[in-house]
C-alpha cells in the first residue's frame, strides 16, 4: 500500500472528520480516539444489528476491546521490526 493510499484510507478519513487535526500530524491521534471511532463504526455498520444500541456501558466495553486489540497489534508490529 502506498503512502498516498494510506492517507486516503477510510479510517483516516473518518478520524479526520471526527477529530479534525488541521496542522496537527495524524500521528498525534491517540489509540483511545482510534478505538472510539472503530467502536462507533462497527456498531453503526454491523448488518446483524436491527437497532443501533450505543448505551454507554456497551460502548465502553467495545472501546476497551478495540483499545486492547489495537495496543496488541502495535506491540506485534514493533516486535517484528
Amino acid at each position: 500500500m502506498s503512502s498516498e493510499d494510506n492517507d486516503n484510507s477510510t479510517l483516516s478519513c473518518i478520524l479526520e472528520k471526527v477529530f479534525p487535526t488541521g496542522n496537527i500530524p495524524e500521528a498525534q491521534i491517540s489509540e483511545a480516539q482510534i478505538a472510539f471511532v472503530i467502536a462507533i463504526c462497527t456498531t453503526v455498520l454491523d448488518p446483524r444489528n436491527e437497532d443501533i444500541n450505543a448505551k454507554e456501558s456497551i460502548m465502553r466495553s467495545k472501546i476497551d476491546h478495540y483499545l486492547v486489540d489495537f495496543c496488541k497489534f502495535i506491540l506485534v508490529l514493533n516486535c517484528n521490526i
